[in-house]
């Protein structure tokens, strides 16, 4: 099965033509900003990105009159993520509100699965294509010129909706044993006899849409399996270790600000566990 599905198990991120970002905003609205400073020392890793982008297709050379600032991440082993600062396009552009599936009723419908499959999309955002008149809004600078996106790109707020309606309307006929939270999908039978038809019908539908997996990150007919920072199967639901062992190292907060930044939630009145928290802390 998996020599079959080679095309669809892919390092290299697929297009699909099911679905087109556009990025809504007033006529005249455009975001020009000057670019951040970046340390000599970090232009080789942006020139190399920019390379590797071009090589793939997902950016282009641009004559756009926007421009908005890149930005170099840390990640945790070590390295630097290119990710752009699309604040102020956010800031003019139409909110989508289409919903994200609550991870907690996900995990829940999971437990009681026998075996389980997991798939990750390789680059999930840029095998979606940008319409036409999205493109030049999404541009940047680099010292080799001006670029923009011809896929959707990490940090526009309007990214997560496209794609979970994409792949809400793709998995439409396999919501019996299929979901997905954004590019995380996962396939759940209560036996081996029908599991791997499950999960063919289902590559066949990526592959249809024109989407890969990256294989690194996929895993096929599992008893137990990692999803969404939980360990679903055998008729359970648990947090994994490495997600308890974050919170329990976590620095004990003493002051209303670092609850709130502790729980990911700002300025949030209707969360009775944020509430009974900050009560307690000056």
């Amino acid at each position: 099965m998996i020599n079959l599905y080679q095309d669809v198990f892919s390092t290299k991120p697929g297009q699909t033509t099911e679905a087109y970002h556009h990025i809504i905003t007033d006529p005249g609205a455009k975001v020009t900003l000057r670019p951040y400073q970046v340390p000599a020392a970090k232009r080789d890793e942006i020139k190399a990105e920019v390379k590797r982008m071009l090589e793939l297709g997902v950016i282009e050379e641009s004559h756009s009159q926007r421009s908005s600032p890149i930005v170099l991440v840390p990640k945790p082993d070590g390295t630097t993520r290119f990710c752009n600062d699309f604040c102020r396009l956010n800031e003019i552009s139409k909110f989508d509100a289409y919903p994200i599936p609550r991870i907690d009723e996900l995990v829940d419908c999971l437990g009681n699965a026998r075996f389980l499959t997991t798939l990750d999309l390789t680059k999930g955002y840029w095998q979606i294509p940008l319409a036409k008149d999205a493109k030049e809004k999404t541009a940047f600078s680099t010292q080799e010129g001006l670029f923009q996106y011809t896929v959707l790109p990490f940090g526009l707020h309007g990214a997560p909706a496209t794609f979970q309606r994409l792949m809400d309307k793709l998995l439409r006929a396999h919501t019996s044993y299929a979901a997905a939270n954004l590019d995380d999908v996962i396939i759940h039978t209560p036996d081996w006899e029908t599991h791997l038809g499950k999960v063919e019908a289902v590559l066949d539908m990526l592959r249809q849409a024109g989407l890969t997996a990256n294989p690194a990150k996929c895993a096929i007919g599992l008893a137990e399996a990692k999803y969404l920072g939980y360990i679903v199967g055998r008729s359970m639901v648990k947090p994994q270790l490495n997600k308890l062992e974050a919170i329990q190292n976590c620095p004990r907060p003493n002051r209303k600000k670092q609850v709130q930044a502790f729980l990911g939630v700002w300025g949030t009145t209707d969360n009775l566990f944020l509430i009974l928290l900050t009560e307690r802390v000056p």
